[in-house]
């Protein structure tokens, strides 16, 4: 069996801070949602005339090019763009979540969050240690062997070296969902 645990972290304080940890996170992710999708309401509705007039210029220099192409190739040339680099196409995406696993007397934990920017947040919560394990490559720099012999044994143990899905054998914490789609456009309005 591949094993492939991305995104995991040994948490070290108690469960009452890790409830703390998660709804802190979970506060911050629905900010951080709301920002970009003012951004895009700003970008898409309020500058609409200026993506109108270059969707049209575009569309008479290249012919093949339908103008929904170009008005579309418009907004993302701007949204990627150097000036507004923090908005990434995946920050629209409101759902995320948090498996807790219990090993062992220790409280391990696996985000799948689509955000990269929100990963590296964790590095400042001295809690979450790293540790991740895949067992079809070398082991990374900086890890002893001892140790990722250690991080394949607690997360075989975690799956029972059966296939599993985490649902299977942890908790599910969920930082964001669709619902946060209605906060979003109660504060948008």
């Amino acid at each position: 069996m591949s094993t492939k645990i991305y995104d995991a972290y040994l948490y070290t304080g108690t469960i009452e801070q890790l409830m703390e940890d998660l709804h802190n996170f979970k506060v911050l992710w629905k900010d951080n949602r709301v920002k970009a999708f003012k951004f895009f309401k700003e970008a898409i509705f309020d500058n609409a005339a200026e993506y109108e007039f270059k969707r049209w210029k575009g569309y008479k220099k290249h012919k093949k090019i339908t103008p929904d192409k170009i008005y579309f190739t418009h907004l993302y040339d701007y949204f990627r763009s150097e000036k507004n680099n923090i908005i990434r196409s995946d920050i629209v995406n409101v759902n995320a979540s948090v498996v807790v696993y219990f090993f062992e007397g220790k409280i391990y934990t696996q985000f799948y969050i689509n955000d990269n920017v929100f990963m590296k947040s964790l590095s400042h919560n001295k809690r979450f240690k790293d540790f991740h394990y895949q067992d079809q490559t070398d082991r990374p720099k900086g890890i002893s062997d001892k140790m990722w012999k250690e991080r394949e044994r607690i997360w075989d143990g975690i799956f029972k070296q059966t296939f599993l899905a985490p649902v299977d054998v942890g908790l599910i914490y969920e930082i964001g969902t669709d619902t946060v789609l209605y906060d979003i456009a109660r504060e948008l309005t």
